[in-house]
């Protein structure tokens, strides 16, 4: 991925509105079916992590509700 692109991921991830859905403005993404769907992702990313991927935008719990992460971005 060139450093361009990673750079505009960096900067518009983040940006795209992860939430719950009666929140203002509605979110493009809701939650993960449940508390444990989110868990298993963020192991995945854990695991991904420790054998050498480089996000671009790693995972993040959000803390309104324990089955809702942001999106993550590989480099």
């Amino acid at each position: 991925m060139s450093a361009q692109l990673s750079e505009q991921l960096r900067e518009l991830i983040p940006k795209i509105a992860v939430g719950l859905p009666m929140e203002e403005p509605q979110p493009f993404m809701g939650t993960l079916i449940n508390e444990r769907a989110a868990e298993q992702m963020l192991n995945a990313q854990a695991v991904l992590l420790e054998r050498g991927a480089e996000p671009v935008v790693p995972m993040q719990r959000r803390e309104s509700c324990n089955a809702l992460v942001t999106l993550v971005c590989w480099n």
